[in-house]
């Protein structure tokens, strides 16, 4: 016998005394796998990933929108000598911040 085959050998066997424990149950097995996960205090699997994943995503939003404003700007500074986009940047997210404000 391989290596291989010992370890399939041993997770077939380890999960048919699981499945016999709780009477062939699958509520009740994925049941005792969820309390034998917690006892572990691993972490469960994927969690990790759809964090990072969605991080990256915002990151990636953000820097397309980041590349978008310095497109605009590109392309508008030569036309407008001397304009200080960086305040004008600044008084449009006052505005936004400040739109639903009671007058």
């Amino acid at each position: 016998m391989t290596q291989k085959t010992l370890i399939l050998d041993e997770i077939h066997e380890t999960r048919r005394q699981i499945a016999e424990k709780v009477n062939y149950d699958l509520a009740a097995i994925f049941e005792d796998a969820r309390k034998r996960q917690e006892a572990s205090g691993r972490a469960r699997s994927g969690e990790g990933h759809r964090t990072a994943s969605r991080q990256r995503q915002k990151a990636r939003q953000a820097d397309l929108g980041e590349l978008r404003r310095q497109i605009v700007v590109g392309q508008a500074a030569p036309a407008v000598p001397d304009y200080d986009f960086d305040a004008w940047k600044a008084q449009r997210d006052c505005d936004v911040q400040h739109a639903s404000d009671q007058p």
